[in-house]
């Protein structure tokens, strides 16, 4: 008895030692990423590219760590460096030798890409680049920008957020889940559909409200009510590699739907006296897409299902029975002719960014071998069939009072 009691308090000990090395460890490399102190250390939160010429402006959103999180200090807890360069990794090599810390790229979240840019072609090698490129992670964000430079988004101060690439990326986050209006994409997923051409790119796009030079000065959150602002406004779509045009919001809201990646969002429609508006909160949907070939023709359609509640109105009318059906109706009727109006829209400028493309493809695929080599050419001229199914449930009483 007595040799098993000195055993288990000998296990105890090592035991304790153990663990006391672990923490010690784990504190050690607490102080250090990648093999370097985190005093020496700037975390890229926010990549930009802009065209400066014939050369790429790079702006990088750097944190430092050792002030990130404290106040008081007197220094903010981001820097914005940027350099021109021949190349992308031209620009980053020149922050490299004016910035004091080592540039960590792996918590990366956004890259930040100016409109010139892509309207002359520059979207496949800034792609390339990022899958290329082993220290930048592939799944950060990718935006637009629509009338102002990259540059100038990543040096706008923010409310909320100090660190405004973190804000930008909740902003994405807010309009993807909650607003619908636009879907978040990644360099892969677009490498992915300029490799198999079997529909076009969309890609979320944003501005600035305001005077954007007022922006990047600190003033800007010292008032209620801040002269710049961000905007995120929906989905710039393509033609190839290059940009063809930016669909509106609701707009955007229609691709998003057809996409089948809408989480919530909500829609507004009269009411059916003609006096006021209803406000439907959309809970859930699913799309179908489907296609196929006729005389050598595209036969098209999108079949929609939609569940929603009445959360806002100022009908003069309870929702229950008989009404409820009809705004089933007015609402599948309204949702019907914008979809419509967004497949024409494609259909006119030839590019086919919703995917019907890929819907032939995977019903079938001998027939789309035969048609991707005239897809651009024989898609306007398909026939478009669109079914839209709403279910408002929960609509309780909704009156306006007198």
């Amino acid at each position: 008895m007595k040799s098993n009691g000195t055993g288990f308090k000998k296990r105890i000990i090592r035991y304790t030692w153990l663990s006391l090395l672990c923490i010690v460890i784990t504190i050690s490399l607490g102080k250090t990423l990648n093999g370097a102190p985190i005093k020496k250390i700037g975390i890229v939160s926010g990549i930009g590219i802009d065209l400066d010429g014939d050369q790429y402006n790079v702006t990088l959103q750097v944190i430092s760590p050792a002030l990130n999180g404290k106040t008081n200090t007197g220094s903010l807890p981001t820097t914005v460096y940027h350099e021109s360069g021949k190349t992308i990794l031209d620009g980053i090599r020149k922050i490299k030798r004016i910035c004091s810390r080592r540039l960590f790229f792996d918590d990366t979240k956004l890259i930040i890409i100016q409109d010139e840019a892509v309207k002359k072609n520059k979207l496949p090698e800034i792609i390339h680049l990022l899958i290329r490129e082993k220290n930048i992670s592939s799944l950060l964000s990718i935006v637009i920008t629509k009338d102002v430079k990259a540059n100038v988004i990543l040096r706008t101060f923010t409310p909320v957020q100090s660190i405004n690439a973190d804000r930008l990326l909740q902003m994405l986050e807010t309009e993807q889940d909650i607003e619908g209006d636009i879907y978040i994409v990644h360099p892969n997923s677009i490498q992915n559909d300029l490799l198999d051409k079997k529909r076009e790119l969309a890609i979320p796009y944003m501005t600035i409200n305001g005077d954007p030079n007022e922006g990047t000065e600190q003033s800007n959150v010292e008032s209620f009510e801040p002269p710049s602002l961000y905007e995120i406004r929906g989905m710039a779509y393509f033609k190839g590699t290059k940009l063809k045009g930016m669909l509106s919001p609701s707009e955007s809201k229609m691709l998003v739907l057809l996409e089948n990646k809408l989480n919530s969002s909500s829609y507004e429609s009269k009411c059916n006296d003609g006096e006021g508006f209803v406000n439907m909160f959309i809970n859930q949907s699913k799309t179908k897409l489907n296609a196929s070939m006729k005389n050598g023709k595209p036969v098209l359609s999108a079949n929609i299902s939609i569940k929603g509640q009445i959360l806002d109105s100022n009908c003069h009318q309870s929702f229950s029975g008989e009404t409820i059906e009809k705004y089933n109706g007015m609402f599948s009727a309204s949702i019907k002719k914008n979809v419509k109006k967004l497949i024409k829209k494609s259909q006119e400028e030839k590019s086919d960014f919703i995917g019907f493309g890929k819907a032939l493809y995977i019903h079938e695929p001998s027939q789309w071998v035969k048609a991707k080599k005239h897809w651009n050419e024989i898609y306007p001229e398909a026939r478009v069939y669109v079914n839209v199914h709403v279910n408002l449930t929960d609509a309780g009483d909704s009156y306006k009072l007198e």
